[in-house]
């Protein structure tokens, strides 16, 4: 959504910046001015909105949980099995 107005000033200030005519080479430096400010107000709005997002999300409490379980991941406490299609024991998957 903020890319389509990015693009499409970008290629009319090419257009204006290939011309021969003075006058639309100020016209594209103007254009390049108001990218410039659009690029600005975009990533303020950006960065708010990421902040806001990163305020929202749930926030834990260290517990006497391992860190893996904390994180959300337990199944990573637990020691490593031995992989099944190198020990032969489990039946392997089909392919197709």
């Amino acid at each position: 959504m903020l890319a389509i107005p990015l693009a499409s000033a970008v290629v009319e200030m090419i257009a204006r910046m290939a011309s021969d005519d003075p006058q639309t080479h100020k016209e594209g430096a103007w254009i390049f001015f108001q990218t410039g400010l659009y690029c600005i107000a975009a990533g303020l709005v950006l960065w708010t909105l990421w902040r806001r997002s990163f305020r929202a999300r749930p926030h834990r409490l260290h517990t006497d949980q391992s860190d893996w379980a904390w994180r959300g991941v337990p199944e990573m406490d637990a020691p490593p099995r031995e992989h099944l299609t190198l020990n032969g024991d489990g039946v392997l998957p089909p392919r197709w």
